[in-house]
């Protein structure tokens, strides 16, 4: 291996040890590492080998490049159960995970736009905004779903809207016992992720760079989220009343 070439794959685990580490390679952890890779097919043919072996891939926008483990990647990823212990954690089982999951689906929902070209429809939400729509959403579902829609989509609307109807309103503190508490415990979790930050005392979430670039070349690309934003009541009409 010449010395050129030697050079590209060092550079090329260094880039891979900031994504591992981080889950991001920026202008802001590594400035000369990220311009090196946007300069050299080689090095990202490289990167991209070595992700193909840890069962992951990258996205490359203008902020940067983040790391993303694939559906099945339980090394970079969650399985259900660990899944369901970062997120509610002990005592709770893989069928509660429904209602977290509904309310990230809201949350994106209000963000982003699955339908035109402009990929972020709004800057960000207050925390009490999304515990109103997401409550609005969810209570809709007993109406709307029927056996067929429940089938088609694998997901049990009914179910989750009488689990969720159980719960009372509740306050700020993060709990599975209230419906303000799941919200929390959720955001908590993205937070973690860091696809969102949270300002304003914890009242106002704003997407971050990471999730509004996984958003635009991987989220808004699929059908099943396209199927899923037509479940949904109001469209754009409803999403500004809360901006």
């Amino acid at each position: 291996m010449s010395e050129y070439q030697s050079s590209k794959v060092d550079t090329a685990a260094a880039a891979m040890a900031q994504l591992l580490r981080n889950r991001v390679l920026n202008r802001k952890n590594a400035p000369e590492i990220l311009i090196a890779y946007e300069n050299s097919f080689a090095i990202q043919e490289i990167v991209r080998k070595q992700c193909e072996a840890l069962e992951c891939h990258v996205i490359h926008d203008r902020t940067g490049v983040y790391l993303v483990p694939d559906l099945e990647n339980t090394f970079l990823g969650y399985n259900p159960s660990s899944l369901v212990q970062a997120i509610l954690g002990t005592g709770k089982t893989v069928e509660d995970l429904n209602i977290p999951l509904v309310i990230v689906f809201v949350l994106l929902h209000q963000l982003f736009d699955g339908g035109s070209g402009n990929v972020q429809i709004r800057e960000s939400i207050w925390v009490n905004d999304l515990v109103r729509v997401v409550d609005d959403e969810i209570k809709q579902f007993a109406s709307v779903a029927t056996p067929e829609i429940e089938e088609e989509d694998n997901i049990p609307y009914k179910a989750i809207s009488q689990e969720w109807c159980k719960c009372p309103w509740g306050d700020d503190t993060p709990s599975t016992g209230t419906k303000c508490g799941l919200v929390r415990k959720t955001l908590i979790f993205l937070k973690t992720q860091e696809l969102i930050t949270l300002t304003d005392n914890k009242k106002r979430v704003y997407p971050s760079d990471r999730l509004k670039a996984l958003m635009a070349q991987e989220v808004l690309q699929q059908e099943r989220f396209q199927l899923l934003l037509t479940r949904l009541s109001g469209g754009n009409e409803q999403r500004e009343e809360v901006s």
